[in-house]
């Protein structure tokens, strides 16, 4: 047992360092599973060894459970990287920016007029976003459940417009298809429609507490993707600032501002 752990632990290290999780790394898991009774009597034991082996399998099972982890990302990276976004996103960061949320054309139009009053989506608006405003990024009929968007938006790309606010006061999940259709009337998602109910994955509702136009559709500032269909409104440029960065240039070379 002790030289089958051994080996165990040499694949998961190196498999570890290198960062790449593949079959050979899972076959050293299901090795070290296997072992469970031979593993236990020698943790149970009190001497010098059981205490070293009892190190070394918390230190095993750590490693497993990080391996684990990696090979479930290798497998659905995009999940990945949104479990990533949202971990690095706590309450305080949520409310201190100003965000704008994707929403492809007819629906943002229904969204903000009031026919739709509960925009549904495959993931849970995070609780921090209940009750604050955010735009709504309005962008051309696409691919559905596929954004149209890349990771960053320069200022006034126009394919992107600003077209008004929304704000979310509740989040559901939806546990049946049959509870999906009851709400057809409130979230407009015919049964036909790309948009609508799947087995395979969680549909959550996202209910409208209000929802307002701007007085004319405008140029949204620079955006930077946070969380799926989430993005952060950059700050936008005043003209003081124009005017401040010149004299800041002129000065920092030491010319005459006379």
């Amino acid at each position: 047992s002790s030289d089958l752990f051994a080996s165990s632990w040499d694949t998961l290290s190196t498999s570890m360092a290198a960062g790449k999780p593949d079959e050979h790394d899972k076959a050293a898991m299901a090795i070290a599973a296997s072992m469970g009774s031979a593993l236990a009597a020698a943790v149970n034991r009190e001497d010098e060894e059981g205490i070293a082996a009892r190190e070394a399998a918390a230190d095993f099972a750590a490693s497993l459970a990080e391996l684990d982890a990696l090979i479930q990302d290798s497998d659905d990276e995009p999940a990945a990287a949104t479990r990533r976004a949202a971990a690095e996103m706590d309450e305080d960061s949520w409310q201190q920016r100003a965000l704008g949320l994707e929403v492809q054309q007819p629906w943002s139009q229904m969204l903000l007029s009031g026919a739709k009053t509960i925009e549904t989506r495959c993931y849970e608006l995070p609780a921090a976003l209940l009750g604050k405003r955010i735009s709504v990024l309005e962008t051309t009929e696409g691919k559905a459940r596929v954004s149209g968007l890349q990771d960053f938006v320069p200022a006034g790309d126009p394919a992107i417009k600003l077209i008004g606010t929304v704000v979310f006061g509740s989040c559901i999940k939806y546990s049946t298809r049959a509870a999906w259709m009851s709400d057809v009337p409130r979230h407009c998602v015919a049964a036909d429609s790309p948009y609508a109910w799947s087995d395979e994955q969680e549909v959550y509702g996202w209910v409208v507490e209000s929802a307002d136009f701007e007085e004319a559709p405008r140029a949204a500032p620079a955006l930077r993707r946070r969380y799926r269909s989430l993005f952060e409104l950059e700050p936008e440029a005043s003209e003081d600032d124009a005017d401040v960065k010149p004299l800041e240039k002129r000065m920092r070379c030491g010319l005459s501002l006379g």
